[in-house]
């Protein structure tokens, strides 16, 4: 073989392990996430911040969610198959076919279209309770309408609750404490292939519990029984008021007062007790009562000669303080 025969097939060789090399290099692997399912499956137009929960495969840490391009909040992930975002209310005032992306920081990323509809309130049907407290625990959600047969669905904006009982005109479902979060949702009864809207169900966050306090206790002191009024706040209207270890009776009650009648036969004295209000939820407000509680039995006090002033006036004389029950005259 010539020579220039030799240097054309080894250019030929070298070409051929170039082109394999950069097939190898090129078509490595690359693992997209994916989205196995989302609850709700669908949502709703008018409900608020619906909870998403999307479940799926490859999810990094740090991945994002998007809703029709808007980037939104990621509540809580658990490993790398499951996000649950807020979707917010305007978000979902107009039905659509939404596109749900996830994309992860490696810019791999996942979309599926989700379905945003439109439900009108249907006349005839309501929901007790219209409003609870979170956190809240499991409570039950009950649905009042007419002609409820077959085997009837309650979805609580998408997620289907447990039913625990039904009738002709009502339906008892189950909310868990899982589903117990701020916000605004639908309820929705499923029957015979429709969809029927029967209520909004509003949940608030819980209102902070304040402790009482006392401001003022008038009068200072009190004799033989009578009407002591308690000043203050955040006082309940099942309060319980006591002097020392005594429950006093509550004439009237309210935030910021508080009337108690002191029993007329107590039968001790004591120079300084303690009046506490106690609201249900156990928190106390204390404060010291300088008075003095007298029986009726005692004899009275008698009027004590204190201190006697050296009087100048003319004729001279003393001048004489007398202290009657603590007074001067």
């Amino acid at each position: 073989m010539r020579p220039l025969q030799y240097f054309f097939i080894l250019i030929l060789l070298q070409m051929s392990a170039a082109s394999v090399l950069a097939q190898s290099t090129t078509t490595a692997t690359v693992f997209r996430p994916s989205i196995t399912s989302t609850t709700p499956q669908s949502l709703t137009t008018g409900v608020g911040p619906t909870l998403l929960t999307i479940r799926g495969n490859l999810f990094q840490r740090g991945a994002a969610v998007f809703f029709n391009g808007r980037k939104v909040d990621i509540t809580r992930s658990e490993g790398d198959s499951l996000l649950v975002v807020v979707i917010p209310d305007e978000l979902t005032a107009n039905p659509d076919i939404a596109t749900l992306l996830v994309e992860n920081p490696d810019q791999t990323k996942i979309g599926l279209r989700i379905m945003v509809r439109a439900v009108l309130p249907q006349r005839g049907f309501s929901i007790m309770p219209t409003t609870v407290s979170t956190p809240f625990l499991t409570f039950p959600l009950q649905i009042f309408g007419i002609g409820f047969v077959g085997r009837p669905r309650v979805l609580l904006s998408g997620t289907e609750l447990r039913l625990i009982s039904t009738s002709n005109t009502r339906l008892t479902a189950e909310v868990p404490s899982s589903l117990s979060v701020a916000g605004t949702y639908a309820v929705q009864v499923v029957q015979n292939g429709s969809t029927i809207f029967a209520g909004i169900l509003s949940m608030i966050p819980e209102i902070a519990i304040f402790a009482p306090a006392i401001s003022n206790i008038f009068p200072p002191y009190l004799r033989e029984g009578g009407i002591m009024t308690i000043t203050g706040v955040n006082f309940s209207t099942q309060a319980v008021v006591r002097l020392d270890t005594t429950v006093l009776p509550i004439v009237s009650v309210s935030p910021t007062q508080i009337m108690v009648a002191f029993p007329p036969f107590l039968g001790y004295r004591i120079p300084t007790m303690i009046i506490s209000v106690t609201n249900p939820d156990g928190q106390s407000a204390i404060r010291d009562f300088g008075g003095i509680i007298i029986d009726p039995n005692d004899p009275p006090l008698m009027p004590t000669i204190t201190r006697l002033s050296p009087y100048h006036a003319g004729s001279g004389g003393y001048a004489i303080t007398l202290t009657i029950d603590g007074a001067d005259f």
